[in-house]
């Protein structure tokens, strides 16, 4: 079915198998977008979660509000705003994207997780237990890889004052750059590293 102008409160579930729109998740309440349903315009505010297992489109996270992708099939499109101190985080299994004009910010790969920085796409302060990749064109500033955790800098990537902690691991590749990385763990230098 299709469910528009919902608002989601303190202890209230939504479970989603088909469409919802114009969707605000307040303190305390949490949507389940299943694979093959549609979310869109939505905004999840302090103390609220959204679980992504479908398609969620142009998403305001406030701080406070936590989005999780979860699965294969879990997307994220349209525009993706990510406020100081709210949460996205690329679970198991599941891969974002980030390509040319987006710039994301505080996004947290789970373990199984990967996040992917594209030509023209951007990441800052991302926190890394999975993996992030960061391609020709792509650049990366100030991310955080914790134990079991990998950052891998290909060839024409970019990354900036990323901290690699005990147990976490930076790959960079022939034609990759790093510059001023703190190492802690691993780092695996086939490119370009400096500072």
């Amino acid at each position: 079915g299709t469910a528009i102008g919902t608002t989601v409160i303190a202890g209230g579930v939504e479970s989603v198998g088909g469409v919802i729109s114009n969707t605000v998740v307040a303190s305390g309440g949490s949507v389940g977008l299943g694979a093959g349903a549609v979310a869109s315009n939505t905004v999840i505010e302090s103390g609220g979660r959204l679980v992504v297992a479908g398609v969620a489109s142009n998403t305001t996270i406030e701080s406070g509000g936590t989005v999780v992708l979860s699965g294969l099939a879990a997307r994220l499109a349209g525009t993706i705003t990510v406020e100081n101190g709210g949460l996205l985080q690329v679970g198991a299994d599941a891969k974002l994207p980030v390509s040319s004009g987006e710039v994301l910010t505080y996004t947290f790969a789970l373990q199984h997780g990967e996040l992917d920085i594209q030509s023209g796409g951007a990441a800052i302060h991302a926190l890394v237990l999975g993996l992030e990749v960061v391609s020709a064109g792509g650049s990366d500033i100030d991310a955080s890889v914790f134990s079991g955790g990998g950052q891998k800098v290909l060839a024409g990537g970019t990354v900036v004052g990323a901290t690699i902690s005990g147990g976490g691991t930076q790959y960079v590749y022939a034609g990759g750059f790093a510059n001023a990385t703190a190492v802690g763990g691993s780092l695996v230098d086939y490119g370009t590293v400096s500072g």
